[in-house]
C-alpha cells in the first residue's frame, strides 16, 4: 500500500503518474532505487496480471538513469531508445 504522504501527492489521474508515485514510494521504502522498481513491477504484475498494456517509465536520481520498457502487448508500439547527441 502507497503512503498517504505519497498518495497525497497524486494531483492527476492517469496511471503513469500513479505508477511514477509508486515507485517513489517503494524507494523511499526500500533505500534502494533498483529494490523498490523491482517490488513496484512485482506489485502491478500481481494485481494487474498482463491485462495492463505495458509498463515504461525512466527515472533518474540525478547519478543514475532508470529505465522500464515491459510491454505485454503492441511489441512494436511500446519501444523505448538511447540516442547519444555531443554538442
Amino acid at each position: 500500500m502507497m503512503d498517504e504522504k505519497m498518495r497525497s501527492n497524486i494531483k492527476g489521474h492517469t496511471d503513469s503518474e500513479i505508477l511514477f508515485h509508486c515507485v517513489l514510494d517503494q524507494i523511499e521504502k526500500e533505500g534502494d532505487a533498483m529494490v523498490g522498481i523491482e517490488a513496484t513491477i512485482a506489485t502491478v504484475l500481481e494485481l494487474k496480471g498482463r491485462k495492463t498494456t505495458a509498463l515504461c517509465f525512466i527515472l533518474s536520481d540525478g547519478e543514475r538513469v532508470y529505465a522500464l520498457n515491459l510491454p505485454f502487448k503492441r511489441f512494436d508500439y511500446y519501444t523505448l531508445g538511447l540516442e547519444e547527441t555531443f554538442t
